[in-house]
């Protein structure tokens, strides 16, 4: 009977002992993954070699996990708040951002790879090393002639008839098409059949969008005035008097679905020659009543009296320039050109000089002065950067700093991943010794950008490509 009762103990010995692992484990190992609200948010596509990264989170003070779970404590008593005074405008060390936005008109899928491979890539080209740059693209989902070859998902407006669409996926996947140039080309030129697009097309075009998985962010409009599907920017007196995407009971009234499929922001054939903005962003109120962001873009030039538009490929050496690529860096400013790479060119459409100022461009960039993104990147940091929502503490001789959203006063309150926060930088009085948060959960080593350019400051790391 004794030994039977010493038995029964180990077995409850070794039990409870292991029910102790078990809890000991369930504290602190989450402490140490992505799942657990108080970790290090870490850059799982970081290239940090082991060395490396010992020796810049040498640079950090450590955290115990009592101090962490002070800091939420302590942070949850906290009112959150945006002040523009604290954040530097654009990430560290540039002094302005810059997009092309470019409109796929007459553009065949070969042009569009071309050039492409030239400006995104570092592979050698017909053309020389490529550039490696961020630019973004567009596309259609319907044309109005079957017999047109540019880049569109189906051909003509036959739902059935799929041409590019999962090549459009490739490259929307693949950061080298980021807007819609409106759900298709209708356009009436070399004798094209009138095809209306109506809402009936309208709303088959987003249920294959959807289908195939491709959630643009942007609207572009286009073309002559058989675009009526175009939006938010109807003049009674103007070429865009047959715009009717916005108004309720016409035949391709639309926006009230566009906008519930993802549409952020839009160009609504606003032209302008004006090169450099503090904000790109401006309000439209749309006729049937929805307030929608809509964002500038440069598209002509101004000499004298003369407007001239300059958004074909062979006016980029017009569009880049040393002294306006200077007077953006001088006043901290936005800039987004409008072309149309792929128009009325074969193959490739740069010419000598346009090439020359594209590496211009990339030269800015590299001696970090200039930030070039695809144009949705840009959109959507001007929205963090001015609507992001955070409060800042200090505790036990570190500066935490936790942001909790972005209150996009139109499309409402977001709460961020790492990615909608790509570029936000915080200025500092000790840079090293300043943490940032999302909702509670640091962000690592791998993941944060230090500045000391103009004073110390701490960021969210930019995309890496």
């Amino acid at each position: 009977m004794v030994k039977l009762a010493q038995h029964k103990i180990k077995i409850k010995y070794i039990i409870f002992s292991f029910i102790a692992i078990l809890i000991f484990i369930s504290i602190v190992y989450p402490l140490h993954t992505n799942n657990h609200p108080r970790i290090f948010i870490r850059d799982k596509n970081s290239k940090m070699t082991g060395i490396k990264r010992k020796k810049e989170s040498e640079r950090f003070v450590n955290n115990s996990v009592k101090d962490l779970y002070r800091v939420i404590s302590l942070l949850k008593t906290k009112n959150y708040y945006h002040n523009p005074n604290d954040l530097r405008k654009f990430p560290e060390p540039y002094n302005a951002m810059f997009s092309i936005c470019s409109d796929i008109d007459s553009t065949t899928l070969k042009e569009f790879e071309t050039y492409h491979q030239f400006l995104n890539t570092t592979d050698t080209t017909p053309f020389g090393k490529g550039l490696g740059l961020d630019i973004g693209d567009s596309f259609w989902v319907f044309t109005a002639s079957p017999k047109d070859d540019s880049l569109s998902m189906f051909n003509g407006t036959n739902i059935k008839s799929i041409k590019y669409a999962a090549k459009i996926k490739y490259y929307f996947d693949k950061g080298w098409i980021d807007s819609i140039h409106t759900i298709g080309n209708f356009s009436r030129y070399k004798k094209v059949k009138l095809v209306v697009p109506d809402r009936k097309l309208i709303l088959k075009g987003w249920n294959a969008l959807n289908s195939f998985g491709i959630h643009p962010i942007i609207w572009i409009n286009h073309g002559d005035d058989s675009n009526i599907q175009n939006y938010g920017g109807y003049s009674p007196k103007s070429v865009t008097k047959t715009q009717d995407g916005d108004k309720k009971g016409s035949e391709c009234y639309h926006t009230d679905i566009t906008y519930k499929n993802g549409i952020r922001y839009l160009w609504n054939s606003n032209i302008t020659y004006e090169y450099g903005y503090d904000n790109p962003l401006y309000i439209v109120k749309l006729r049937d009543k929805q307030i929608v962001w809509a964002f500038k873009r440069c598209s002509t030039k101004l000499t004298g009296k003369k407007v001239t538009f300059i958004w074909s490929p062979q006016g980029i050496r017009e569009e880049i320039t040393k002294q306006r690529l200077e007077n953006i860096i001088k006043k901290n400013q936005y800039s987004i050109i409008a072309n149309h790479f792929g128009s009325y060119y074969n193959y490739f459409p740069f010419g000598k000089e346009d090439i020359k100022a594209l590496r211009l461009l990339k030269q800015y960039q590299d001696n970090g002065k200039v930030l070039v993104a695809r144009t949705s990147r840009l959109l959507k940091y001007v929205t963090a950067q001015n609507y992001v929502i955070y409060t800042k503490i200090k505790y036990n001789g570190l500066t935490y700093i936790d942001i909790k959203s972005i209150n996009d006063p139109l499309i409402g309150k977001i709460i961020p991943s790492i990615d909608n926060l790509r570029g936000i930088t915080f200025f500092t009085d000790n840079s090293i010794k300043t943490r940032i948060m999302i909702n509670y959960k640091l962000v690592g080593i791998d993941n944060l950008n230090f500045g000391e350019f103009t004073k110390q400051s701490i960021g969210i790391k930019w995309f890496r490509s």
